[in-house]
Order: structure tokens, then C-alpha cells, then sequence
């Protein structure tokens, strides 16, 4: 739970300086809805006079969203934790993030964060060959899922919705 509670302050801060000054704070994120309340729960714990208001979704629906609203002069959040580091890049080309240099940053490796502090990875997203045990081949590495009796057997998750 520490480690949700200084991940979460880190994300906070370095994306939304302002947000500190607010009593509500918004939050648009990909995490899975438990996750994404631990967050909540840890910061509004450690913030008790800033309530978060938070909207779970795809990264790529989050980011349709946010240029949706950014185009019509509307709201957007606050803070924004996703797992995918090129739409990060995307925004920060954009200048569409606020840097912050997080004194925590030192901890962790230096690929795992933009090194003007415009954003911080918070996972490591890991992709896994899954198969059914009673498959009757059982691929041991992504070369293998090349072979000719596994073609049109394999899919991927659509990246309209994850950006990861």
C-alpha cells in the first residue's frame, strides 16, 4: 500500500501542480477500477481536504476525451495515469503536460520516467503467450507463433481500446 500511496503523490504532483489548491481534483485513468481506487483512497488519505473525482477508461477513449475536450475549451483533469508512454510523448509534444521533477525519481530506473519529469511510469506492462493446455501446439516463444498450422489462430487485444 506504501508503494500505491508514494506512486499515486508522484502522479499527482508531477502532473497537476495546480491541483493542490483545488478541494476536488479529477483523474482520468486506464488502471482496473480496484486499482484505480487504492490510488484515490491513498491519496485522499494523505489529502484529506482534496476530494478526487476520478473517470475510468481505455487510454485511447481517455485521450479521445481529453482532445475532445481540449478542442471545445472545456474541462479536462487533472491528472492523467495511463500505461502507455507513447501517448505520453504524444502529449508532451503537444505541450499538454506540466513538468515536474520528482525527488522520488532517483529511485527508480531512468527509462521508467521522462527525463524532463513530463511524465512517470507507474507498471511495467508485460505481454504472455497464452494457450489451452489441450492445444495441440504449444507455442514456446513468439517465433513459434509463426508456424503455418497456427495461422488466423492468434489474436491480439484491440488497441482501440488499450494503448497499452
Amino acid at each position: 500500500m506504501m508503494k500505491h500511496t508514494a506512486l499515486a503523490a508522484v502522479i499527482v504532483t508531477a502532473l497537476s501542480t495546480p491541483a493542490f489548491a483545488a478541494s476536488t481534483l479529477t483523474l482520468y485513468t486506464s488502471q482496473p477500477n480496484e486499482d484505480a481506487q487504492m490510488t484515490v483512497t491513498a491519496f485522499e488519505k494523505a489529502h484529506p481536504d482534496i476530494e478526487v473525482k476520478w473517470i475510468r477508461d481505455g487510454t485511447t477513449k481517455l485521450t479521445a476525451r481529453l482532445q475532445a475536450e481540449l478542442a471545445a475549451g472545456g474541462a479536462a483533469p487533472d491528472v492523467l495515469l495511463i500505461a502507455d508512454s507513447v501517448t505520453m510523448e504524444s502529449l508532451k509534444k503537444q505541450d499538454l503536460l506540466a513538468a515536474y521533477k520528482s525527488p522520488e525519481a532517483s529511485r527508480y530506473d531512468a527509462q521508467l520516467y521522462d527525463p524532463q519529469g513530463y511524465y512517470y511510469g507507474t507498471k511495467l506492462i508485460t505481454t504472455g503467450i497464452a494457450y489451452n493446455t489441450r492445444a495441440p501446439v504449444k507455442p514456446g516463444s513468439w517465433q513459434d507463433l509463426l508456424k503455418p498450422e497456427l495461422k488466423n489462430m492468434t489474436t491480439l487485444p484491440s488497441p482501440l481500446y488499450s494503448g497499452a
